[in-house]
Protein backbone atom coordinates (compact mmCIF):
# COMPACT_ATOMS: atom_id res chain seq x y z
CA UNK A 1 0.00 0.00 0.00
CA UNK A 2 2.99 2.13 0.02
CA UNK A 3 3.02 3.11 -3.98
CA UNK A 4 -0.85 4.36 -3.91
CA UNK A 5 -0.45 7.80 -2.23
CA UNK A 6 2.88 8.52 -3.98
CA UNK A 7 1.80 7.86 -7.02
CA UNK A 8 -1.42 9.99 -6.33
CA UNK A 9 0.10 13.06 -5.49
CA UNK A 10 2.76 12.76 -8.43
CA UNK A 11 -0.31 12.40 -10.96
CA UNK A 12 -2.03 15.63 -9.43
CA UNK A 13 0.98 17.60 -10.63
CA UNK A 14 1.48 16.25 -13.43
CA UNK A 15 -1.92 15.18 -15.14
CA UNK A 16 -1.23 14.88 -18.44
CA UNK A 17 -0.82 11.86 -20.89
CA UNK A 18 2.23 12.25 -21.65
CA UNK A 19 3.54 12.03 -18.19
CA UNK A 20 0.86 9.26 -16.93
CA UNK A 21 2.51 7.57 -20.40
CA UNK A 22 5.93 7.49 -19.18
CA UNK A 23 4.54 6.91 -15.53
CA UNK A 24 2.56 3.82 -15.99
CA UNK A 25 4.66 1.12 -14.32
CA UNK A 26 4.09 3.48 -11.11
CA UNK A 27 0.33 3.56 -11.97
CA UNK A 28 0.33 -0.34 -12.43
CA UNK A 29 1.75 -1.26 -9.26
CA UNK A 30 0.11 0.99 -7.21
CA UNK A 31 -3.19 -0.46 -9.08
CA UNK A 32 -2.09 -3.88 -8.53
CA UNK A 33 -1.35 -2.94 -4.81
CA UNK A 34 -5.08 -1.72 -4.91
CA UNK A 35 -6.31 -5.13 -6.24
CA UNK A 36 -4.83 -6.46 -3.38
CA UNK A 37 -6.26 -4.79 -0.50
CA UNK A 38 -9.81 -5.19 -2.41
CA UNK A 39 -9.21 -8.84 -2.07
CA UNK A 40 -8.07 -8.81 1.07
CA UNK A 41 -11.42 -6.99 2.04
CA UNK A 42 -13.51 -8.76 0.13
CA UNK A 43 -12.01 -11.66 2.33
CA UNK A 44 -12.81 -10.24 5.49
CA UNK A 45 -16.15 -8.86 4.87
CA UNK A 46 -18.09 -12.08 3.23
CA UNK A 47 -17.65 -13.50 6.77
CA UNK A 48 -20.24 -11.42 8.00
CA UNK A 49 -21.67 -10.24 4.58
CA UNK A 50 -21.85 -13.42 2.44
CA UNK A 51 -23.24 -11.43 -0.86
CA UNK A 52 -19.76 -9.84 -1.17
CA UNK A 53 -17.71 -13.50 -1.83
CA UNK A 54 -18.02 -13.92 -5.29
CA UNK A 55 -17.07 -10.05 -6.29
CA UNK A 56 -13.66 -10.06 -8.71
CA UNK A 57 -11.55 -7.06 -7.54
CA UNK A 58 -11.09 -5.95 -10.94
CA UNK A 59 -15.14 -5.49 -11.07
CA UNK A 60 -15.06 -3.38 -7.82
CA UNK A 61 -12.17 -0.88 -8.99
CA UNK A 62 -12.95 2.68 -10.60
CA UNK A 63 -11.29 3.96 -13.63
CA UNK A 64 -8.35 6.39 -13.67
CA UNK A 65 -9.16 8.08 -16.78
CA UNK A 66 -11.62 10.86 -16.18
CA UNK A 67 -14.87 11.58 -18.13
CA UNK A 68 -14.39 15.35 -19.39
CA UNK A 69 -17.00 15.36 -22.43
CA UNK A 70 -19.61 17.45 -20.04
CA UNK A 71 -16.37 19.34 -17.67
CA UNK A 72 -14.55 22.76 -17.79
CA UNK A 73 -11.89 20.62 -16.39
CA UNK A 74 -10.42 18.82 -18.88
CA UNK A 75 -8.19 16.92 -16.72
CA UNK A 76 -7.55 13.52 -18.61
CA UNK A 77 -7.22 11.39 -14.93
CA UNK A 78 -8.84 11.27 -11.54
CA UNK A 79 -6.74 12.46 -8.51
CA UNK A 80 -7.96 9.59 -6.55
CA UNK A 81 -8.33 5.74 -6.76
CA UNK A 82 -11.32 3.99 -5.17
CA UNK A 83 -13.49 0.81 -5.26
CA UNK A 84 -16.73 -0.10 -4.15
CA UNK A 85 -18.52 -3.17 -3.11
CA UNK A 86 -22.03 -4.67 -4.30
CA UNK A 87 -23.09 -8.11 -5.05
CA UNK A 88 -25.12 -6.53 -7.76
CA UNK A 89 -21.90 -4.55 -9.08
CA UNK A 90 -20.77 -0.85 -8.99
CA UNK A 91 -24.06 -0.24 -11.33
CA UNK A 92 -26.77 -1.29 -9.24
CA UNK A 93 -29.31 0.58 -7.34
CA UNK A 94 -28.40 -1.42 -4.04
CA UNK A 95 -26.34 0.17 -1.41
CA UNK A 96 -22.95 -0.69 -1.21
CA UNK A 97 -19.34 0.23 0.49
CA UNK A 98 -17.43 2.31 -0.63
CA UNK A 99 -13.56 3.00 -0.17
CA UNK A 100 -12.24 6.33 -1.78
CA UNK A 101 -7.92 6.75 -1.61
CA UNK A 102 -6.75 10.26 -2.10
CA UNK A 103 -4.02 12.34 -0.29
CA UNK A 104 -5.59 14.14 2.22
CA UNK A 105 -9.06 13.17 1.17
CA UNK A 106 -9.01 9.08 1.72
CA UNK A 107 -12.18 8.08 3.37
CA UNK A 108 -14.79 5.25 3.94
CA UNK A 109 -18.35 5.56 2.89
CA UNK A 110 -21.14 3.44 2.39
CA UNK A 111 -24.79 3.71 1.77
CA UNK A 112 -26.79 5.15 -1.50
CA UNK A 113 -25.62 8.28 -2.72
CA UNK A 114 -27.35 10.13 -5.49
CA UNK A 115 -30.49 8.02 -5.71
CA UNK A 116 -32.90 8.07 -8.68
CA UNK A 117 -36.85 9.08 -7.71
CA UNK A 118 -38.18 5.76 -7.31
CA UNK A 119 -35.53 4.38 -5.20
CA UNK A 120 -35.38 7.19 -3.01
CA UNK A 121 -39.14 7.25 -2.76
CA UNK A 122 -38.94 3.57 -1.57
CA UNK A 123 -36.12 4.07 1.11
CA UNK A 124 -38.48 6.75 2.50
CA UNK A 125 -40.98 4.73 2.53
CA UNK A 126 -39.27 1.82 4.12
CA UNK A 127 -37.89 4.26 6.81
CA UNK A 128 -41.45 5.97 7.23
CA UNK A 129 -43.04 2.21 8.32
CA UNK A 130 -40.09 0.69 10.00
CA UNK A 131 -38.74 3.88 11.68
CA UNK A 132 -37.94 2.81 15.00
CA UNK A 133 -35.37 -0.44 13.35
CA UNK A 134 -34.17 2.09 10.87
CA UNK A 135 -32.88 4.50 14.47
CA UNK A 136 -31.61 1.77 15.91
CA UNK A 137 -29.51 0.79 13.13
CA UNK A 138 -28.27 4.30 12.71
CA UNK A 139 -27.65 5.26 16.75
CA UNK A 140 -25.74 1.60 17.54
CA UNK A 141 -22.90 2.39 19.58
CA UNK A 142 -20.37 0.86 16.59
CA UNK A 143 -22.19 2.69 13.88
CA UNK A 144 -22.13 5.69 15.60
CA UNK A 145 -18.12 5.32 16.57
CA UNK A 146 -17.31 5.14 13.31
CA UNK A 147 -19.04 7.03 11.41
CA UNK A 148 -20.98 9.51 13.70
CA UNK A 149 -24.43 8.96 11.89
CA UNK A 150 -25.71 9.97 8.28
CA UNK A 151 -24.25 12.37 6.05
CA UNK A 152 -26.40 15.35 5.51
CA UNK A 153 -25.27 16.40 2.25
CA UNK A 154 -28.25 17.82 -0.10
CA UNK A 155 -30.20 17.38 2.68
CA UNK A 156 -33.71 19.23 2.28
CA UNK A 157 -34.90 22.26 4.63
CA UNK A 158 -38.65 20.60 4.76
CA UNK A 159 -40.38 18.01 4.56
CA UNK A 160 -40.36 15.87 1.10
CA UNK A 161 -43.68 15.90 -0.25
CA UNK A 162 -46.19 13.56 1.58
CA UNK A 163 -44.64 13.60 4.55
CA UNK A 164 -45.44 16.20 7.38
CA UNK A 165 -43.27 17.70 9.79
CA UNK A 166 -44.16 15.71 12.78
CA UNK A 167 -43.61 12.62 11.32
CA UNK A 168 -41.39 10.62 14.09
CA UNK A 169 -38.53 9.67 10.95
CA UNK A 170 -38.78 13.26 9.40
CA UNK A 171 -34.83 14.19 10.22
CA UNK A 172 -34.12 10.76 8.12
CA UNK A 173 -36.82 11.48 5.99
CA UNK A 174 -35.35 14.73 4.60
CA UNK A 175 -32.35 13.07 3.78
CA UNK A 176 -31.46 12.92 -0.15
CA UNK A 177 -28.58 10.89 0.21
CA UNK A 178 -28.34 7.96 2.69
CA UNK A 179 -24.62 7.44 3.18
CA UNK A 180 -22.44 7.41 6.03
CA UNK A 181 -18.33 8.48 6.11
CA UNK A 182 -15.43 7.91 7.54
CA UNK A 183 -12.22 9.98 7.30
CA UNK A 184 -9.13 7.93 7.16
CA UNK A 185 -5.79 9.26 8.38
CA UNK A 186 -3.05 9.09 6.16
CA UNK A 187 -0.63 7.39 8.01
CA UNK A 188 -2.86 4.25 8.00
CA UNK A 189 -1.68 3.70 4.89
CA UNK A 190 1.88 2.84 5.70
CA UNK A 191 0.27 -0.02 7.99
CA UNK A 192 -1.70 -2.27 5.70
CA UNK A 193 -2.95 -5.05 8.47
CA UNK A 194 -4.34 -2.13 10.14
CA UNK A 195 -5.91 -0.61 7.46
CA UNK A 196 -7.50 -3.59 6.15
CA UNK A 197 -8.83 -3.94 9.54
CA UNK A 198 -10.10 -0.30 9.63
CA UNK A 199 -11.91 -0.84 6.50
CA UNK A 200 -13.46 -4.21 7.85
CA UNK A 201 -14.64 -3.23 10.72
CA UNK A 202 -15.92 -0.17 9.17
CA UNK A 203 -17.73 -2.35 6.62
CA UNK A 204 -19.24 -4.32 9.17
CA UNK A 205 -20.66 -1.81 11.27
CA UNK A 206 -22.77 -0.68 7.87
CA UNK A 207 -23.58 -4.04 7.33
CA UNK A 208 -27.26 -3.54 9.02
CA UNK A 209 -27.39 -0.37 7.62
CA UNK A 210 -27.27 -1.75 3.71
CA UNK A 211 -29.45 -4.45 4.55
CA UNK A 212 -31.66 -2.38 5.46
CA UNK A 213 -31.37 -0.02 2.40
CA UNK A 214 -31.53 -3.34 -0.15
CA UNK A 215 -34.21 -4.52 1.71
CA UNK A 216 -36.49 -1.33 0.90
CA UNK A 217 -35.22 -1.71 -2.84
CA UNK A 218 -36.62 -5.39 -3.30
CA UNK A 219 -39.84 -4.20 -5.68
CA UNK A 220 -37.51 -1.38 -7.60
CA UNK A 221 -35.17 -3.58 -8.43
CA UNK A 222 -37.16 -6.91 -9.77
Amino acid sequence: MKSILPFLRELSNNNNKTWFDTNRPQYEQAKQELLELIQEVITQCSLFDESLSSIQPKDSIFRINRDVRFSHDKSPYKSNMAFELSAHGKKAKNASYYVHIQPDQSFIAGGIYGPEKDVLQAIRQEIDYNFSDFDRIIKNTTFQKNFGGLSEEGRLNRAPKGYSEDNQAINYLKNRNFIAIKKLKEEIFLNEKLLIREISEAFESLYPFITFLNTSLINVNK
